[in-house]
């Protein structure tokens, strides 16, 4: 502990004295260093660094101290090269020259051509000039970045890649506010014009954050001869064209643009044309059913007249004879220009003749007119159809709805983020497309190879290629494009490409214009032209009719082929089945034999348990004669004995004395053994479909002792009513015999049933049994099948029927032998009570 206590000290000191140094520097440099915040922050951070790498650049710092602060940002940047002469670093120092709103490492890393840690050598460097947020980068000091332009020459290679790499950049706010700003400050106004025709830009730009801006940029474009309305209109062609989405996304982004272009109409100025199209002619019901009445009502855009007047005042000629006048003519270039100096106010024209002021002639031109919303009302006589589709949504509500003055923010916001969310989802379907279609083959190729022989191989290879071919091309390179990130020069090139397909596309149209327009003026000249434009669709029209003629063979062939394949694959199918059917039928038959077998032992087990109930059935039979011819003997003696008895009071008396004594007590001996006996026996019941046991009957037998110890000796006379229902109840000994004979009569039931499953077992062994040789490879017919198939649910049948009354025989071969001994215990019962009553008769 002291070691590590005397190093702290010395470690402590050290740093004392390092910050001593650096203070006294600090309070070299005059004052006006010293008090901006920045450059001490700077010195600090920079000069106090202990990295190993930065020790000899703080060296020669210190060597060269200036009295400015450029002076010093120049003397750090020309240290921080000395050391790091690669061309990385100054690249890309240079490139954060050019950054307006941010760049990230990916992006300096595709610039520059270098690697990841060469950018973090800068940062940590030069950290306390840099802004970082969500790892995007760019300088926020202006003297610094001053200093650094001047210090590198603007070079303009890297500039271009700079900005070809931002372009190919996913789509953000950051890379929109980038380009507008550098092609603003470059006055490149067609790219601007491009970047902000673009509608997934537009849609993320067109917010209420930014919309101030986008109407000055539109105005710096109209100067320069943009037109607003066409400009929007082709972009929504295309959008429409290349991505094809929803009638509902379509129609949100037309009314993200209507919305702008109606808040545009504050910046309109007095140099706007005048609104020139005519009136809209209908009845109200109608528009109101398109969702336009509103809207077209407060632009006054419908005419006011009623239907029933058809004249030509109805709608009167918005296009008057000076503007069709050829300005060429020199008569009516000055013919045009006293018209329109007459309508002006002559006082200020002269003023204006004289002076020659720029206020007069603004004057002027309010005095004589105040046009508004001219762009607006262009951009709905143009856009009609597609707001006239959307039946599901009214323009005139939802315009009336997302007003300006109606409109809080969040509803604006979230507004335009159902707009791009309906734009990408469009994107991103048609891309998905174009990544499905890039994965299958092309058929037409397929089609002509089935189409002509082998031998016409240069008949082949003259064909054309056809539309589907180049776009199946076109989707291959798109999907390869985005696989792979483009170099430089291909994205340049990509560039250059799109820029000579969009003019060609401009030119054609123009192209079309122009001929429209001879053909209107000159229709004799193109009367040639056209036959043989005629001529030419005939030979096509022809052309399309053989090769749809041979479309038409081509898929009949197709579909045949494709019936064939569906029965090819059936017809194995079904091999398959009928070999697994007679496989199935093998293991039956094995069943089969198997459960005969097992009939035979238990109808062997069934003869012998038949003979033992015989014998002891008649076992029983005997004893019962026995006892009941005892039975018979004892009662006998007793009458005999009773009436040979004197009728003599003493011998009354003594017989009563000692014959009730002596039954007395035997009656006892009887109830007491009755009582023991009752509470362990138990008579047990045997359902014969069921199997259940009943519940114990140890109440009736008690009942029974009940009554017998109630009767008595001396009140014979009394109590003969109890013994009478007493002996009613042994008649219940006949009523269990019968229940024996009924049983009897089931057995002979299953007799018969057993004779019957005999039969139907010689049937079976009596039946073809089908080839077991049979090769996997056989071919079966349907027929065939069908056979099979009907075998074997038979045998299933018959199979089922088996279980069935082999179940049966299981049961009676299990419950038999308890029911005899049921009934065994019963009438030794009941024996046992009748001798009782013997003996009290």
């Amino acid at each position: 502990m002291q070691v590590i206590g005397v190093r702290m000290n010395t470690w402590n000191a050290q740093l004392h004295l390092i910050l001593s140094i650096y203070q006294r520097m600090y309070r070299k440099l005059p004052r006006k260093l010293q008090e901006q915040t920045l450059f001490s922050m700077s010195f600090e951070a920079i000069l106090t660094n202990s990295a190993d790498e930065f020790q000899s650049i703080n060296k020669d710092i210190f060597m060269h101290l200036e009295s400015k602060e450029s002076d010093f940002y120049n003397l750090l940047i020309s240290a921080f090269l000395k050391y790091y002469p690669e061309i990385h670093y100054s690249q890309m120092l240079n490139v954060l020259t050019y950054v307006f709103k941010g760049i990230s490492i990916e992006e300096i890393v595709l610039i520059c051509n270098c690697e990841k840690q060469h950018f973090l050598i800068i940062y940590e460097f030069f950290k306390v000039f840099l802004m970082e947020k969500q790892q995007i980068y760019c300088i926020f000091s202006l003297v610094f970045k001053n200093v650094l332009s001047g210090y590198f020459p603007h070079n303009k290679t890297l500039f271009q890649s700079f900005i070809m790499v931002i372009e190919h950049s996913l789509n953000s706010i950051r890379k929109l506010e980038e380009l507008i700003y550098q092609y603003s400050k470059g006055k490149r106004y067609f790219k601007l014009k491009e970047v902000l025709i673009n509608i997934e830009s537009f849609l993320l730009y067109c917010t209420p954050y930014h919309k101030f801006e986008l109407c000055h940029l539109w105005q710096t474009l109209e100067q320069n001869g943009y037109d607003l309305v066409m400009e929007y209109n082709k972009a929504v062609d295309n959008f429409q064209a290349f991505y094809k989405p929803t009638n509902e996304g379509l129609f949100y982004i037309i009314l993200q643009i209507s919305r702008f272009l109606r808040e545009y109409s504050i910046f309109e100025n007095d140099h706007t044309p005048p609104y020139k199209h005519p009136q809209l002619r209908g009845q109200s019901i109608d528009f109101d059913e398109i969702g336009l009445y509103n809207e077209l009502k407060e632009l006054k855009m419908i005419a006011k007249k009623k239907k029933k007047i058809m004249n030509e005042e109805y709608f009167a000629s918005q296009i008057t004879n000076i503007d069709t006048l050829n300005m060429d003519i020199k008569a009516n270039r000055d013919y045009f220009i006293n018209y329109y100096m007459s309508q002006f106010d002559q006082g200020l024209v002269q003023e204006y003749i004289n002076t020659k002021q720029e206020n007069v002639l603004d004057k002027i031109i309010r005095n004589t007119r105040n046009q508004q919303f001219y762009y607006y009302k262009r951009w709905v006589w143009v856009q009609f159809p597609w707001l006239s589709l959307t039946q599901k949504n009214n323009y005139s509500k939802l315009m009336e709805q997302y007003s300006i003055n109606n409109m809080p923010l969040q509803d604006e916001l979230q507004l335009n983020q159902k707009a791009i969310k309906l734009a990408q989802i469009a994107k991103q379907t048609q891309q998905m497309k174009e990544h499905n279609t890039s994965k299958l083959p092309s058929i037409n190729s397929s089609i002509r190879l089935r189409r002509y022989s082998p031998l016409e191989i240069s008949r082949i290879t003259n064909i054309p290629k056809t539309r589907a071919d180049s776009e199946h091309t076109k989707s291959t390179e798109r999907s390869v494009k985005k696989c792979t990130l483009p170099s430089i020069q291909k994205m340049q090139y990509q560039k250059k490409l799109d820029q000579i397909v969009y003019q060609n596309q401009v030119l054609k149209n123009r192209l079309k214009e122009y001929k429209t327009i001879r053909q209107n003026l000159y229709p004799d000249e193109l009367s040639a032209e056209t036959q043989k434009a005629l001529e030419t669709t005939k030979k096509q029209s022809e052309e399309l009719k053989k090769q749809q003629e041979n479309l038409q063979v081509i898929q009949q062939e197709m579909k045949r082929i494709n019936i064939i394949w569906k029965l090819c694959q059936q017809n194995q199918d079904c091999n398959d089945r009928a070999q697994q059917l007679v496989q199935h039928s093998k293991n039956l038959d094995r069943l089969i034999q198997e459960q005969v077998i097992w009939v035979k032992d238990c109808n062997e087990k069934l003869g012998e348990i038949k003979l033992k109930q015989k014998i002891e059935l008649k076992k029983q039979q005997v004893e019962k004669k026995q006892q009941q011819q005892q039975q018979q003997q004892q009662s006998q003696r007793r009458f005999t004995f009773i009436q040979n008895m004197p009728t003599s009071a003493g011998i009354l008396s003594n017989i009563d004395t000692s014959y009730i004594q002596d039954t007395n007590k035997k009656q006892l001996q009887i109830s007491s053994s009755l009582i023991n006996e009752t509470s362990d026996t138990r008579i047990k019941f045997v359902r014969l479909k069921t199997g259940k046991v009943e519940d114990p009957l140890d109440s009736h037998t008690q009942e029974l002792v009940s009554q017998l110890l109630d009767l008595g000796i001396e009140n014979l006379n009394k109590n003969k009513s109890k013994v009478i229902e007493f002996c009613d109840m042994i008649t219940k000994n006949d009523e269990l015999q019968l229940e024996i004979q009924n049983r009897e009569q089931r057995l002979m039931q299953l007799r018969n049933s057993k004779q019957e499953l005999m039969i139907f077992v010689k049937i079976l062994q009596t039946q073809k049994k089908p080839k077991t040789t049979t090769s996997s490879d056989q071919y079966y017919s349907s027929y065939q099948q069908d056979d099979v198939i009907r075998q074997n649910d038979y045998k299933i049948q018959n199979l089922k029927q088996l279980q069935q009354h082999l179940a049966v025989i299981k049961f009676y071969n299990n419950n038999l032998h308890q029911l005899f001994q049921s009934i065994q215990k019963t009438d030794h019962n009941i024996s046992q009570i009748t001798q009782l009553l013997q003996k009290m008769i």
